[in-house]
Formats: C-alpha cells, structure tokens, sequence
C-alpha cells in the first residue's frame, strides 16, 4: 500500500478570505492552481455553512492520504467567531479515480 501526504502552508488575508476563494480563483489557470485547491474550496465552503457568521482567518493544508481506492484530504482552517477563535479540521474522503465525495468530516477544536 502506498502512502503519499503532501504538506502545504497557506495563510489567507485576515479577513475577506472570499478574495482567495473568487476573485483571484478568476485569475489563475487550472494548471497553476495546487492539486488540493478543488478540496480547499470545497473545505471553505463547508465551513462557511456551518459557521455562517464566522470568518476563515487562516488555512492549512494538512495533506493528501491515498488508500487505493479512496483518498483523504485534510485541511485545517482557524475561525473567528466574534471574539472567539477555534480550529476546524476538515476531512474529504473521495473516490481517487472519480474525485466523487464519499465522506466529510468537520472536527472543531479550541
């Protein structure tokens, strides 16, 4: 069995994390963008609805682990609810041939 993790550090502007997500989503080619920026979106995304109010103030890329047939991509975004800030650990379990999600995981922590 192989097992692959990639670890990638992205810190977002502390407050219109919306900008990375559209605007300068609009800018770059696919071929520029990282293989885990599909599930990025997907993870900001998640944690939006979940947390409507709350703003995305930093975001990680924790890595990719590949289990023929599935994988898992994990990502770990800090959050700032008013005057509370935690972490969200968002996992995404999909099908590594189709990228159809099977599983999604959102873990908070203080």
């Amino acid at each position: 069995m192989l097992k692959v993790v990639v670890v990638t550090l992205m810190l977002l502007p502390a407050a219109p994390h919306i900008l990375y997500t559209e605007a300068k989503a609009a800018s770059y080619n696919a071929a520029t963008f990282p293989a885990h920026a599909k599930w990025g979106k997907i993870a900001m995304q998640q944690v939006k609805n979940k947390y409507p109010y709350a703003k995305i103030v930093d975001y990680l890329h924790v890595g990719r682990e590949i289990n023929e047939p599935t994988s898992i991509e994990t990502f770990k975004l800090q959050v700032k609810n008013g005057e509370k800030m935690f972490n969200v650990t968002v996992k995404i379990e999909f099908d590594t041939k189709t990228e159809n999600v099977l599983n999604m995981k959102l873990i908070q922590t203080n």
